[in-house]
């Protein structure tokens, strides 16, 4: 009975583990992909805006290597702090059992898996048999709702189809956009001009006839 009993306790605790290391992965996915479309929405908004100012005030080529550098820096802190930390985030087995176990049954399973491992008694074989049975039935995977890692990564493919739904709109301000930003190049945004001629009457100019008259435009 003793020797039968010990390939039970090496199997049944990583088998639990295992299922737990699935959720972990999961919940941190969650949690990065949420970061990221903040870090994305963020960034879209911030991208318009300067391109506005841009375009309303044409900057500097040297204005825009600034702002290029300090926009770089702080997506590196955002992606860091919003996408990276919450893919490293330490997550134990006990905890994350206990987290999605409101009773706390499945992490107290999980110990007991663990407490009894290497015990080869009938009594211990008994007690791993009724932990795993405890944890199968918590069923700690249906627990994690995954809907909302699908709406975020539906919400970052919107938020990456804008500009390009912008630059197919409008492909000959997008080449401009990308000289002035990309290459720091020097190509000036398209002007609305209107002119105006002086001294009209009624729609009319009046001119001597043969001689020279200099037209005046505002």
């Amino acid at each position: 009975m003793s020797s039968a009993a010990a390939p039970v306790a090496t199997q049944a605790a990583p088998s639990g583990e295992g299922r737990l290391a699935s959720i972990r992965r999961t919940l941190r996915w969650h949690q990065a992909a949420g970061g990221l479309v903040r870090v994305a929405l963020v960034t879209l908004v911030a991208v318009a805006l300067l391109s506005l100012i841009d375009h309303r005030w044409e900057l500097s080529a040297t204005a825009r290597a600034g702002v290029l550098l300090v926009g770089g820096l702080a997506l590196l802190v955002g992606l860091w702090r919003y996408v990276v930390a919450p893919l490293r985030l330490p997550l134990s087995d006990l905890d994350l059992s206990a987290l999605l176990d409101g009773s706390g049954e499945a992490a107290f399973s999980l110990a007991s898996l663990r407490q009894f491992a290497d015990d080869a008694s009938p009594l211990a074989q008994r007690a791993r048999e009724r932990s795993v049975a405890a944890f199968d039935a918590a069923a700690l995977e249906d627990r994690v709702d995954r809907r909302p890692l699908w709406r975020r990564l539906t919400t970052l493919a919107a938020i990456a189809a804008v500009p390009l739904v912008a630059a197919t709109a409008a492909p000959k301000l997008a080449a401009i956009w990308a000289d002035r930003w990309l290459a720091l190049g020097d190509t000036a945004w398209p002007r609305d001009v209107s002119l105006a001629v002086a001294n009209l009457v009624d729609g009319e100019l009046l001119v001597p006839q043969g001689e020279p008259f200099p037209l005046q435009v505002t």
